[in-house]
C-alpha cells in the first residue's frame, strides 16, 4: 500500500494527461523507496553505535567486578596477616607493637579505581548533499516541434545519496 497521495482523481481522460500522473507516482514511488531506505540506514548507524556503547558498558562493569574480586581477596589476605601478627604480639604482651599494628590497619586504603573519560569521536550520520529538485520551467518546453525523447523516460531524478556507500558512515 502506497504511502503517498495521488496527484490526481481517477475521472482524468486525456492519455497524455495519465501518462503524466503515472510518471508522477512513479517518482512518488521512487522517492518514498529512498525515504524508507535512508531511514533504514539511520536506524541501522544508531543501533550499531548503540550497541558498541552497550559492549562498553559490559565490559566496563566487568572490570570493576575484578577490580572488586582481586581487592576483596587483597583485603581478605591482609585481614588474617594482621590477625596472625596481633596474637603473636598478644602473646608477647607488647603493647606498643599492638598499638602500632593497629594503626597500620587505620591507615590501610583499599580502592577500586576512578574513572577516566576520555574524549571518543561519535561518527553521526548526516546527509551529505541536499536534496535538489530538479523542475523543468515552462521556457524549456519546445511547443512547435515535439519532443525527441518519450515522456516515458525518466530523465528527472532527485539525488539524494549521491558517492555515500551505506557503509560509509564508519560503524562496523
Amino acid at each position: 500500500m502506497s504511502k503517498h497521495k495521488p496527484l490526481y482523481s481517477p475521472r482524468r481522460t486525456c492519455h497524455s494527461e495519465t501518462e503524466i500522473c503515472n510518471l508522477f507516482e512513479r517518482h512518488m514511488k521512487t522517492l518514498l523507496d529512498q525515504k524508507c531506505s535512508m531511514i533504514n540506514e539511520i536506524t541501522e548507524w544508531g543501533n550499531n553505535l548503540i550497541r558498541q556503547i552497550q559492549e562498553n558498558v559490559d565490559k566496563q562493569k566487568c572490570l570493576v567486578e575484578r577490580g572488586y574480586k582481586n581487592q576483596l581477596h587483597y583485603l581478605h589476605t591482609k585481614h588474617q596477616q594482621f590477625l596472625d601478627t596481633a596474637l603473636v604480639y598478644e602473646e608477647r604482651k607488647n603493647r606498643e607493637e599492638v598499638r602500632q599494628l593497629l594503626e597500620q590497619c587505620h591507615e590501610l586504603k583499599f580502592e577500586l579505581g576512578s574513572f577516566e573519560y576520555p574524549e571518543q569521536s561519535i561518527p553521526f550520520i548526516q546527509i551529505e548533499k541536499e536534496q535538489k529538485l530538479v523542475e523543468v520551467t515552462h521556457n524549456s518546453f519546445n511547443t512547435h516541434q515535439p519532443a525527441k525523447r518519450s515522456t516515458v523516460n525518466d530523465d528527472f531524478r532527485i539525488k539524494v545519496h549521491e558517492g555515500i556507500s551505506p557503509s560509509s558512515n564508519g560503524i562496523k
